[in-house]
């Protein structure tokens, strides 16, 4: 009697076509985001402002990619491609994370307190802003 070998889950074509979108999308959201922090870098206050900028810009793009999807047919794979890969590589909650311990351990607790308000109600408003353009976008 034969058996019938099946393939692992992770094998299927679409899990492995999703992974390959993400994988693009997020090495291209890496690039962007070395590019933007070799460019911007820090102020001299030590305010990560490199961060700041491609978290909100992150936020913005990922609203726009949302807000256009509730309304258009947007393929899963694109949605992959753009959301989780272009602007899950772009964004960084852990740089966010550690140059705010920094400051804080520098002594910057004023400067660190703003990074902190400014990133969460900036991206707050940003992705929302994004939202609002993206379900108007006619492509």
């Amino acid at each position: 009697m034969l058996h019938q070998v099946r393939e692992p889950k992770w094998l299927n074509f679409f899990v492995v076509q999703n992974v390959i979108m993400v994988m693009v999308g997020g090495g291209v959201g890496s690039a962007l985001r070395f590019l933007v922090s070799h460019y911007i870098g820090q102020s001299s206050n030590g305010f990560p402002a490199s961060t700041l900028v491609v978290n909100f810009a992150g936020c913005f793009v990922l609203g726009c990619i949302s807000g256009y999807s509730i309304r258009a047919n947007v393929s899963n794979s694109v949605l992959l491609l753009l959301g989780t890969g272009l602007c899950g590589g772009f964004t960084t909650m852990s740089a966010f994370s550690i140059e705010m311990l920094n400051l804080l351990r520098t002594g910057h607790v004023d400067t660190a307190l703003l990074y902190v308000m400014a990133t969460l109600i900036g991206c707050t408003a940003l992705a929302f802003a994004g939202g609002l353009i993206g379900r108007n976008l006619t492509l």
